[in-house]
């Protein structure tokens, strides 16, 4: 079973499995890193906006509220 290492592990382990990290690992975790701090920033962005806008905040609770079946939130694939 492979075990997926994040970042700060892999920068305080040098090597997987007894064997010395290669730099597909290394770049794997940066890009596993890089990743996350985009799409937080994303939706940090996003929040503040919709924050700083009350008539876009009440258009997009109407949104929710036509999309909410019997009081709950259900998701749709």
């Amino acid at each position: 079973m492979k075990t997926e290492m994040h970042l700060l592990d892999v920068s305080q382990q040098p090597t997987i499995n007894n064997k010395p990290l290669s730099n597909e690992n290394i770049q794997h975790g940066v890009d596993t890193f890089d990743e996350h701090d985009t799409t937080t920033n994303a939706i940090c962005f996003t929040l503040r906006m919709i924050a700083k806008h009350p008539k876009i905040q009440e258009k997009l609770n109407k949104n929710i509220q036509n999309e909410i079946e019997d009081g709950e939130l259900t998701f749709k694939a």
